[in-house]
């Protein structure tokens, strides 16, 4: 009884805690129809009917729901008037310029892969957040690449990998927005049996989004922007170029230490030294025994003149 009453009372504090997330994400909110700048990199239409609630107010609502989200998050979109549960994520990445052939060169499965592997590397933040661990199932439908708007969507199954809490499997939709070096990323996370209800909405989002003067991926400058070298990982996977750059470093910082360490020596000249070593000792033993015989023969020739010189005073005497 007492076991349950602290449960109860751990939920209802959750609860309470989500509400009053909840309260302050309506109110730093603006509500749509308007435009809402996305860090002076594009701009976003927001529609009639949802909220744009900024970055610092997301990230405590999706605390609440146990959702982690990083410095890339610029705010979420949700229903105006009553929270339903969904939400539909924007974020900034500062990728580098992605370029057509970039892209055309993956397939479906890398894709897959990289999502499921991005996923899973959130399950540490969300067991302490309270929340199970996610893995990625199939496609939704087909991965798709927009040349003419220079977009990729995806859609993805969500499942609970550990022990289930009863929800029902999440769709996860993904739309990457090219710039010049950066990529909008557009997210919906809803269950998957309100799928076919949401994907409407997520598709006037993603259409909203436009980027502003300069930024856009036609006033990308050659030899002179960055550009994206690991599209895969940092686009798909959700790995940033920052830590590729710190992975290097590293590594080259160990290749240093292993370079001032003293040379080891192969297999075969150790061998050798061994055997060299063996004959060395073996000749000092082989010395010893020698010199000791030597020692011992003149010990006996003198011990034997004694003899003789003992036999001879006899005889004069």
């Amino acid at each position: 009884m007492l076991a349950g009453g602290i449960a109860a009372e751990a939920q209802t504090s959750d609860a309470r805690a989500l509400s009053d997330a909840i309260g302050r994400a309506y109110a730093a909110g603006t509500v749509g129809p308007a435009v809402v700048a996305l860090r002076g990199i594009a701009t976003l239409k927001l529609p009639k009917g949802q909220v744009f609630v900024p970055a610092q107010a997301s990230q405590g609502l999706l605390r609440g729901m146990g959702n982690g989200s990083d410095a890339s998050l610029v705010g979420i979109v949700i229903p105006a008037g009553r929270y339903a549960g969904w939400f539909v994520a924007v974020a900034l990445l500062d990728t580098g310029h992605v370029s057509y052939a970039d892209i055309a060169k993956l397939d479906a499965g890398e894709i897959r892969d990289a999502l499921a592997a991005a996923t899973r590397r959130g399950n540490p933040a969300r067991l302490q957040l309270g929340s199970g661990p996610l893995d990625v199932g199939a496609f939704i439908e087909p991965p798709k690449y927009e040349p003419e708007r220079n977009r990729f969507t995806t859609a993805v199954r969500v499942f609970e990998s550990g022990p289930s809490t009863g929800s029902e499997d999440s769709a996860n939709v993904d739309a990457y927005l090219f710039g010049r070096v950066h990529t909008v990323q557009i997210s919906l996370v809803d269950g998957l049996s309100e799928y076919d209800q949401r994907r409407p909405l997520f598709d006037a989002v993603r259409d909203g989004v436009s980027y502003d003067e300069g930024q856009r991926a036609s006033d990308y400058v050659a030899a002179r922007d960055p550009v994206a070298r690991h599209v895969l990982d940092v686009i798909f996977g959700g790995r940033t170029e920052s830590e590729f750059e710190a992975e290097a470093a590293e590594a080259a910082e160990e290749a240093k230490r292993y370079a001032m360490r003293p040379p080891v020596r192969s297999l075969e000249s150790q061998l050798k030294l061994a055997f060299f070593a063996v004959l060395a000792l073996l000749s000092v033993g082989v010395g010893v025994l020698v010199l000791s015989a030597v020692r011992r023969g003149g010990q006996t020739a003198s011990r034997q003149g004694d003899v003789v010189g003992r036999a001879l005073r006899t005889v004069r005497r």
